[in-house]
């Protein structure tokens, strides 16, 4: 069977990224764009290797119940969003099949404690960051990748994941872009000035912060006409000269506004800067912390911390369930947004220290131990530590089922008392996780 082959298929599955799963006549895999399990296509085959396929859907001949219209223009293009075309319901199970697939075939775990996924409380307009790319294919672009390409732009008309409305904003920037005669970062030169447009939005608050980020220095009158096109909003400069796609800081510089943002999840209100992580879903992120304050009230801990603190959310959220709450993360700007936070909330309780978390001290002194990681999972000396020192409970939260399964292999010195997925993220495939660990005496 090789590449043109045409072929009738029955879907089985979704698996983590949305593919669609399955098997060719002679026992391979293949992995198809846009169709929902129990459906049948005809399909094309793409590309052939030893121990998979990947194929084209060329025609659905039998749908599924739990198809629906997108409702974003943009859906078959775009590279934000790859569920939209199953309903919510379908989308929920088969996130708790990813997560239940995660830990069974990597962490070698069996699932026997795995919740449902709990919904989010929007699944339209939910976003409170977006990071759009610029582009230059002819004209200036403002967008987000189409799938499979991160040299590409799509020029968006709209967003309907966003909490703010984008329908306005695009033509706003593409035109000054223009008055001014700028430049788009050039990936393969590493020149050019234009490279992103961070829009953060406070879904409780209203507060909008954009940061537009550049390769190389704008002139002020390029800078002030900018900032005056959003006179309600924080506007905040930042200079990266870094080649890669990171989020890299040489300089950044306030244009207007306060420089910083301000939420509010339940009674507790929270500074968020232009480059801080931050819950994106505000609304999920008040019922993951309310599940992770339920567990600890239960169990009473005198002295927390919390890894990867980011602006402290958590700590804060926690302060009350304990007489000592520390916060350990490495970026210089989180630390000051969440001891700012200890202190906006009237928080005495909170101490927050600048360190990577593989280097944090001893941990047998504390009663629980709080994990956020980035995608990539804990660093092993945090795992190696974590082992070594018995603390009585931990909750991990992650927002990868496979590092997740991966780090959950490696502590085997507990045991999960409970894994509960959270959509932080409808219509895509990410899934967020709050697990429940003991230590085994």
């Amino acid at each position: 069977m090789q590449k043109g082959t045409i072929l009738e298929l029955e879907i089985e599955k979704l698996i983590y990224e949305g593919k669609a799963l399955a098997r060719a006549p002679d026992g391979r895999v293949i992995f198809l764009e846009g169709a929902l399990p129990h459906e049948r296509v005809r399909a094309r085959i793409e590309k052939a290797k030893s121990d998979f396929m990947v194929a084209m859907v060329l025609e659905t001949l039998t749908n599924s119940p739990e198809r629906v219209s997108p409702r974003c223009p943009h859906f078959k293009d775009c590279g934000g969003c790859s569920l939209q075309h199953a309903s919510y319901g379908l989308q929920l199970e088969c996130k708790k099949d990813f997560l239940a697939e995660a830990l069974s075939k990597i962490g070698k775990i069996e699932p026997n404690e795995l919740e449902k996924c709990l919904p989010s409380p929007l699944i339209w307009n939910y976003r409170n960051k977006m990071e759009f790319t610029f582009s230059f294919e002819g004209k200036i672009r403002l967008g987000l990748h189409p799938r499979g390409s991160f040299r590409r732009t799509i020029d968006l008309e709209e967003c309907p994941i966003s909490s703010f409305p984008v329908e306005g904003l695009f033509p706003l920037v593409h035109s000054w872009a223009e008055e001014f005669g700028l430049s788009v970062w050039d990936l393969r030169e590493h020149k050019g000035s234009l490279r992103h447009l961070v829009v953060r939005r406070s879904q409780n608050t209203g507060e909008l912060l954009l940061n537009l980020v550049c390769g190389e220095e704008i002139t002020v009158p390029a800078k002030e006409a900018f900032s005056a096109l959003f006179k309600e909003a924080t506007v905040i400069f930042t200079l990266n000269r870094a080649w890669g796609d990171s989020h890299h800081i040489d300089r950044q510089e306030v244009l207007s506004g306060k420089g910083f943002i301000t939420e509010k999840i339940g009674n507790l209100r929270f500074r968020i800067s232009p480059s801080s992580f931050f819950q994106t879903n505000t609304l999920q992120a008040e019922a993951l912390y309310k599940t992770v304050k339920d567990f600890t009230r239960r169990i009473k801990p005198r002295k927390i911390l919390d890894i990867y603190c980011g602006t402290g959310t958590i700590a804060c959220f926690l302060a009350e369930e304990a007489e000592e709450v520390w916060g350990v993360e490495k970026m210089a700007e989180a630390v000051s947004d969440a001891q700012a936070n200890a202190s906006l909330n009237g928080l005495k309780n909170l101490y927050f220290v600048q360190e990577e978390a593989e280097k944090t001290g001893p941990l047998s002194g504390y009663d629980l131990v709080v994990l956020d990681p980035p995608r990539s999972g804990l660093h092993p000396r945090t795992k190696e530590a974590l082992s070594d020192s018995r603390v009585p409970y931990i909750v991990y939260i992650s927002c990868n089922p496979s590092t997740l399964a991966r780090d959950l292999e490696g502590l085997d010195n507990y045991r999960v008392l409970k894994a509960t997925p959270f959509d932080f993220f409808p219509h895509t495939f990410h899934v967020e996780t709050c697990t429940v660990l003991e230590a085994i005496s």
